[in-house]
């Protein structure tokens, strides 16, 4: 009894990790169909629209998988969830504040799969000249 309990645990955790392993790698593809949509040029024509397309049915696959992205601009930045990559100096926002997405962050069965990585703003001089 105890052996069919464990490799009924081991199997369920095996089929998340596996599905895991899948919901990242689809996180690269809609990364890309987004960037060739920022390219200038790539808003119009029968080629753009069909990417659009292709990255909505994605994005809604994904959301009814469980998927959720990560909350970022206008929100205070929190390490457990978001990645900085830049810090900008603005005397008009919050110490903090979150001003710019640079990649998305998604979580799926309350796990993060990936950090948002962000830009935040560095309201004024702390007097730490390395940050």
């Amino acid at each position: 009894d105890n052996f069919r309990k464990r490799v009924l645990k081991e199997r369920v955790e095996w089929e998340r990790q596996g599905k895991e392993k899948v919901l990242r790698g689809f996180l690269e593809i809609i990364d890309n169909l987004r960037r060739g949509l920022n390219q200038p040029d790539a808003t119009i024509g029968p080629l753009a629209e069909g990417m659009r397309m292709v990255l909505s049915q994605a994005e809604f696959w994904l959301q009814q998988e469980g998927l959720e992205r990560v909350p970022t601009v206008g929100i205070p930045f929190d390490p457990a969830i978001h990645e900085a990559v830049a810090r900008i100096e603005d005397l008009s926002k919050v110490d903090g504040t979150i001003v710019e997405e640079v990649r998305a962050g998604y979580r799926w069965a309350d796990r993060l799969l990936r950090p948002a990585s962000v830009v935040v703003v560095k309201s004024g001089d702390t007097g730490d000249k390395n940050v």
